[in-house]
């Protein structure tokens, strides 16, 4: 396995367009709302914790994030499911899976109407695997288990995660949306069948990372580190089709050498697939 050294972290005092695009992608009308109250619960911790931010992170996704004290803090509020991300955060920590936190918080919105939450956390200074390199399928498998450890014993109170139904109903409903943008809404009838054939499981669940790519395992000092998790409850086949869908490994590669369900992480992957490309489609011609 090869690694390469993170860029230096982007930050600027101003959100990155194409995170505004995401967001506002995602939830319309109510994307400012949401962003304000992100930023106004990172900006309140950091002065709580007497952390000077840095600005923001240029390449985050469905979060805001700051960067403080010269780089070696990252604040993290999460746009969605705020309690329930700083927990699996805050989890991974516990069991040495993850970066350290320093603080958590759940905060006010800038109305009263929301309660975002956030969390300060030491900046993992780790390596990526080598894009350009292709992951063995038993170092997914070790990704995959390590991904479902999470001690939750230690927090201020327990979070309440999505099923694996949950989730796959938002993924729907998100991709009606972007059919309806594209004039071709023939995606969205594979991803019902598909919805319904994965739900049929009676596979035991854990919690799952939800969102575990390449891009948010790190490896320091010997040590992997999973970050940014998006956690659900769902079997570990959900996490096992995600971390082969990001590296384009076969998943039933994957299944095989986890001896887990190989065709629910086929169809869970298949269902990635069609949702991606729909999303894709959409990002390529809304910002071309």
């Amino acid at each position: 396995m090869s690694y390469y050294e993170p860029a230096h972290l982007s930050v600027a005092d101003i959100l990155n367009p194409a995170q505004l695009w995401k967001v506002q992608e995602r939830f319309g009308n109510y994307a400012n709302q949401l962003i304000a109250a992100s930023q106004h619960c990172v900006t309140t911790l950091s002065q709580a914790m007497q952390l000077p931010l840095d600005g923001w992170v240029q390449d985050a996704g469905r979060s805001v994030v700051a960067s403080a004290q010269g780089g070696e803090v990252i604040i993290k509020s999460p746009l969605v499911d705020g309690w329930n991300t700083v927990a699996a955060i805050a989890a991974y920590d516990e069991t040495g899976a993850g970066p350290e936190t320093r603080s958590l918080s759940i905060g006010a919105s800038l109305d009263g109407s929301a309660s975002p939450c956030a969390v300060a956390m030491e900046r993992v200074d780790g390596r990526y695997l080598h894009p350009s390199e292709t992951p063995t399928v038993d170092e997914l498998a070790t990704i995959v288990t390590l991904a479902g450890q999470m001690d939750f014993t230690n927090l201020p109170m327990q979070p309440k995660f999505i099923t694996l139904q949950d989730r796959l109903e938002i993924e729907i409903i998100e991709a009606v949306r972007r059919a309806r943008v594209l004039g071709d809404t023939s995606s969205v009838a594979e991803l019902s069948l598909l919805a319904a054939k994965i739900s049929r499981t009676h596979r035991p669940a854990r919690t799952c990372h939800g969102d575990l790519d390449m891009r948010n395992v790190l490896h320091h000092n010997g040590d992997i580190k999973i970050i940014d998790p998006e956690p659900l409850v769902a079997p570990v086949e959900f996490d096992a089709a995600k971390i082969a869908y990001s590296t384009g490994i076969n998943p039933s590669e994957v299944a095989e050498q986890l001896c887990i369900d190989v065709q629910l992480t086929a169809d869970i992957h298949q269902f990635m697939t069609v949702a991606g490309r729909l999303y894709q489609r959409v990002k390529g011609g809304q910002l071309s």
